[in-house]
């Protein structure tokens, strides 16, 4: 085998970029992530965890193989919120590690979707009880955001829901639902969001359930429950994986508030859709 080192002379700081530079952390070349990350979505569809776990690694070592650091840090991403869903700690610890380490090394740490990773890495930290790890995260991503993206984005109400998620486990229930609340009002200004509309509700009855003795927390759980199952219901919803997976994450608040027939028929749903009956 041939390699450029053979046939290019070394580079010299007076030279232009046809020479050959063993050090040089220019890409060269980019892995396809709209293809992957198609490929992802239809294995996320038949719950093929080991399989997308492969193909985020080996798109991983592409990236690397190509100095392609942007890409790394997709695949990263990705893996981030695989484990997050396998519910591998282990993994998901040394995929953030990884992650967050690039993104200082790389000078990629300083635009909106890098905010969306600090994002993930605070959701997948918080899922696993590493809140010390996580706070820092989350302001970061909000900072980013803050820095980039209009106040109405979407991508706000991402960060405002999960960011609420660890004020609850810090028992910090009024900087909760103001969080809630900023989330519904951005996505209540976009046509889509409606499953993301449903998450939030049901996280704020969880949060009157933790917050508020029963006989002050009940008509607004039940108002919070009924207004995500209508959403989640709503025919605009696209029955795919992700409706199936976000119905999977809403049924156990349905049967915990006693909507046993809502829970009945949204796992119909997720069962239909996973291919179950």
């Amino acid at each position: 085998m041939i390699n450029e080192e053979d046939y290019k002379e070394p580079r010299c700081v007076l030279c232009d970029n046809n020479f050959y530079d063993p050090n040089s952390e220019e890409p060269e070349g980019r892995i396809e992530i709209g293809r992957i990350l198609a490929k992802e979505d239809s294995l996320y569809d038949q719950l093929k965890y080991s399989e997308i776990e492969t193909l985020l690694r080996y798109w991983e070592n592409e990236a690397i193989s190509l100095k392609d650091k942007s890409g790394q840090l997709t695949m990263l991403s990705e893996q981030i919120g695989l484990f997050r869903k396998m519910k591998e700690k282990a993994k998901a610890l040394s995929a953030i590690d990884k992650a967050l380490m690039l993104l200082e090394t790389s000078g990629l740490n300083d635009s909106p979707n890098a905010g969306t990773i600090y994002l993930n890495a605070a959701t997948t930290l918080k899922a696993f009880n590493e809140l010390d790890r996580a706070i820092p995260c989350y302001k970061k991503a909000e900072e980013l955001y803050d820095k980039y993206l209009d106040k109405n984005d979407e991508k706000y109400a991402g960060l405002y829901n999960n960011f609420a998620l660890a004020y609850v486990d810090l028992k910090k229930y009024d900087e909760a639902e103001a969080l809630y609340k900023k989330a519904l009002d951005i996505l209540s200004k976009h046509e889509g969001g409606l499953l993301e509309v449903a998450i939030t509700y049901v996280n704020m009855a969880q949060l009157y359930f933790a917050s508020l003795d029963m006989d002050e927390c009940i008509d607004k759980i039940m108002d919070c429950m009924n207004k995500a199952y209508d959403y989640l219901m709503d025919e605009r919803n696209t029955q795919n994986g992700y409706y199936a997976f976000v119905a999977s994450c809403c049924i156990p608040a349905f049967e915990q508030f006693g909507f046993g027939e809502y829970k009945e028929t949204l796992q119909k749903r997720v069962d239909t859709i996973y291919g179950r009956n």
